[in-house]
């Protein structure tokens, strides 16, 4: 199994390098706790996103998405919900209280600050 595995990734790769493209290396470097940073780095280069303000924006979607989607599961099954998040996308506050008042659940959202980040 593992050999069929490599046979079709190394076919993969002599396509790509036929093609123009070098195959992205994924190696690890250096000490054993920064392979992380270096995959992240290497991987990053490849991803759409272009500018800091960009990348900000994709990842606060992305943890509002997760904090919704898991909200709207426990409220589907009538949970009474707690959550400690600020939602500055004001669409998924709206939809969740709008589920909330229709199955009956209650809903809590809480937003704490630490009071030396906001002074």
């Amino acid at each position: 199994m593992l050999e069929a595995v490599t046979a079709k990734r190394f076919q993969k790769e002599q396509e790509d390098t036929e093609d123009g493209e070098a195959p992205e290396d994924h190696s690890n470097e250096g000490p054993p706790m920064h392979w992380q940073e270096h995959a992240g780095q290497r991987s990053s280069k490849s991803l759409a996103i272009y500018s800091p303000v960009t990348a900000a924006k994709y990842l606060d979607d992305q943890s509002f998405q997760a904090v919704y989607q898991m909200a709207l599961s426990q409220l589907w099954l009538g949970l009474d919900l707690i959550i400690d998040t600020s939602f500055s996308c004001r669409t998924y506050l709206d939809q969740l209280l709008q589920l909330s008042a229709s199955t009956g659940a209650s809903l809590v959202i809480v937003e704490c600050k630490p009071q030396d980040k906001y002074e």
